[in-house]
C-alpha cells in the first residue's frame, strides 16, 4: 500500500466515524429533549386536570346589581381623580 492510498483510506475512515458519532450524539440529545418535553406536557395536563371549574355562585339579596357596582366604581374613581389618570 502506498502513502497516497493509506492517507485517503484514513481520511475516509475518519469521515465515516465523525458522521456516525455525530448522528449518535444528535440522537442522544434529541431523545433527552423529547423526554423533557413529554415531562413538561404531562405536568401541564396534570395541572389542567387537577384545576377545578369554579362554581357559579347565587346572588344574595343584599348584593347590588352589576351595573350599580360599575357606576359606584366610576363615581369613586372620579372622586379620587384616578379616572383622569386612567383615561
Amino acid at each position: 500500500m502506498n502513502g497516497h492510498r493509506l492517507n485517503s483510506s484514513m481520511a475516509n475512515l475518519a469521515r465515516s466515524l465523525v458522521r456516525r458519532s455525530a448522528a449518535v450524539l444528535i440522537s442522544m440529545i434529541a431523545r433527552r429533549l423529547l423526554i423533557r418535553q413529554r415531562r413538561e406536557l404531562l405536568t401541564i395536563i396534570a395541572t389542567l386536570v387537577v384545576m377545578e371549574i369554579p362554581t357559579l355562585r347565587v346572588k344574595t339579596k343584599d348584593e347590588a346589581p352589576f351595573w350599580q357596582e360599575v357606576t359606584d366604581g366610576i363615581i369613586s374613581a372620579r372622586q379620587r381623580r384616578l379616572f383622569s389618570i386612567i383615561c
